[in-house]
């Protein structure tokens, strides 16, 4: 009797978990959170990977050639390193910062000296609007304020420190991982 009520209280464990792991709504969890979704998504976000088309447009450098006026091809590389922030409000504001400092090739002053000439960037931007899930909570729909652009993102990930994001957008394929400050 004892040894039965053993496999049935392990039996219960077991059926119990996987309960609760299949009850994810977004891809790669949670499968059970007790904070609401608005909870979660509400606050300070750092941008810590940003994909577009499985190219990583946050950091990192890129090389490839330039034909210069002697008919000589010459090689080149640009580093660049982007930092990009996204806080969202409860009641449906959201706001960006974007940041960009590297290199820059002067592609004019390459091509008539037949040596790679680069500019310094150091930009800033940022944006505002509003956000909403849409009706079954598995997207954030963000409007710019000047409402003429609005993007989806399916969420793929939503935990209290994590999100992931995926938008296609005129066909390319955006992926983004935001950490909370």
């Amino acid at each position: 009797m004892k040894r039965n009520s053993i496999l049935l209280g392990i039996a219960l464990v077991f059926g119990v978990l996987s309960l609760l792991t299949s009850c994810g709504k977004y891809e790669e969890g949670p499968g059970l959170s007790l904070k609401s979704k608005t909870g979660r998504v509400a606050g300070d976000w750092e941008v810590t990977s940003l994909w577009i088309n499985n190219e990583n447009i946050l950091n990192g450098s890129y090389s490839d050639y330039i034909p210069c006026i002697d008919g000589f091809d010459i090689a080149y590389t640009t580093n660049q390193t982007n930092t990009f922030s996204l806080s969202f409000e409860r009641g449906g504001d959201w706001k960006s910062e974007f940041s960009s400092v590297g290199q820059q090739l002067d592609w004019q002053a390459t091509y008539e000296n037949c040596f790679p000439y680069y500019t310094n960037v150091n930009e800033t931007s940022s944006d505002k609007g509003s956000w909403e899930f849409d009706s079954d909570k598995e997207n954030i729909n963000m409007t710019y304020d000047n409402g003429s652009y609005k993007e989806t993102w399916e969420i793929i990930e939503l935990r209290e420190k994590q999100m992931k994001l995926e938008m296609i957008d005129e066909g390319d394929k955006y992926e983004m991982t935001l950490e909370k400050k």
